[in-house]
């Protein structure tokens, strides 16, 4: 906000001296205040997990999606990004928090680091248990090592989203090789006794 307020300044400085640099500083200030738009609905997004509660789980991850993905003025989700959601898993709210808060890792680590042309998130589920899958055909890497083939960051993202499953009972597997994509696929209880210790 400081950084757009210096740049319409500016812009007001040379509208009637220098129109030319003034239209780059007008450029320049539309596309800060994009690019801060887009942060901002990512931070909210982020913060309120509350979404969860009038709307369910497969709206909050269309919200996600929605979040991150769409072109500013579009409203329409890119070509290559699909959702697959079944009928609204009944599942105990600590799953449904899980879920939603892997699927965010998931497909956040897919919008920055991925480059894929093609990313899509399923959920399935019945009376046991619920798949979450993250799939894209992006650059891949190699989980097993440190900071993968490229020393890529966001191993963490990995460990928090394989600890969360973890604390409602569940499963959570990244497969993925360079040049060849990743799925991450978390697979929970319908219903968890959340495991705190």
């Amino acid at each position: 906000m400081y950084g757009i307020s210096l740049g319409a300044g500016t812009a007001a400085e040379l509208l009637h001296g220098d129109p030319a640099n003034a239209q780059a500083s007008l450029a320049w200030i539309q596309e800060t205040a994009s690019a801060g738009l887009s942060d901002l609905r990512g931070i909210i997004v982020r913060l309120r997990p509350e979404t969860l509660v009038g709307a369910g789980l497969a709206a909050a991850l269309r919200r996600i999606v929605d979040a991150l993905h769409f072109a500013p003025g579009t409203g329409a989700v890119p070509p290559g990004w699909g959702l697959q959601l079944d009928a609204e898993p009944a599942v105990s709210p600590q799953v449904e928090e899980t879920l939603y808060r892997i699927a965010l890792e998931a497909l956040g680590n897919a919008a920055r680091h991925a480059g894929a042309s093609q990313v899509t998130l399923r959920l399935a589920g019945d009376d046991t248990r619920v798949v979450l899958e993250v799939v894209d055909d992006g650059v891949g890497f190699r989980p097993g090592l440190p900071g993968g083939a490229a020393g890529r960051p966001g191993r963490l993202g990995l460990r928090s989203m394989r600890e969360r499953a973890e604390l409602v009972g569940g499963t959570l597997d990244v497969m993925s090789a360079p040049g060849v994509g990743t799925v991450v696929r978390a697979i929970l209880p319908s219903s968890a006794a959340v495991l705190v210790g």
